[in-house]
């Protein structure tokens, strides 16, 4: 994608829309209504310009899966940070077309579930949001499946040469 498309795609009448801020329930439906009736109203890419810390494993999911199923290209663009789930989202962008501008900073880490009770249930429910969001990693970066939980396990902090280097992400623009 050359600059001359990216600078199209950031006016405010394109389309372009804006994760900034924790990922909650509220936004996760925000922006999956924005993706679908940009999706709706042409097959032209869609813009997501990302600056969060994170947040829930539910909203995330929701917006990466709305992210799969749709015909467009997803143009991912991290300004600032890109923190757990933002992270993941940026991640899951249309390959070729995952970027981040020269001082973002990202970190990744293994999901924890959100939960502060313990319990049989409650594990087995935190392994399989793991394995989901492990195979969506393996996916985008071209890790192994077995790699990914080793490389997350704890916070892994990367700036936005070392996200390419790692996978989540294809190019830095100035």
């Amino acid at each position: 994608m050359d600059a001359e498309k990216i600078e199209q795609l950031k006016k405010p009448e394109n389309r372009v829309l804006y994760l900034s801020g924790p990922v909650g329930l509220e936004t996760g439906n925000i922006i999956t209504r924005q993706l679908e009736a940009l999706a709706q109203a042409s097959e032209d890419d869609i813009m997501m310009i990302i600056n969060s810390p994170g947040g829930a494993v539910s909203s995330m999911l929701m917006i990466t899966e709305c992210m799969d199923n749709l015909p467009n290209d997803i143009v991912t663009m991290v300004v600032g940070q890109a923190a757990s789930a933002a992270a993941f989202i940026g991640a899951c962008g249309t390959p070729g077309k995952r970027l981040a501008t020269t001082n973002s900073r990202f970190m990744y880490h293994m999901a924890r579930g959100g939960f502060d009770v313990a319990g049989e249930q409650t594990e087995k429910f935190v392994r399989t949001v793991r394995e989901t969001m492990d195979q969506h990693m393996a996916r985008v970066t071209g890790h192994t499946l077995e790699a990914i939980p080793e490389k997350t396990r704890l916070e892994l902090f990367l700036t936005a040469e070392e996200a390419i280097a790692f996978g989540a992400l294809d190019r830095i623009i100035e």
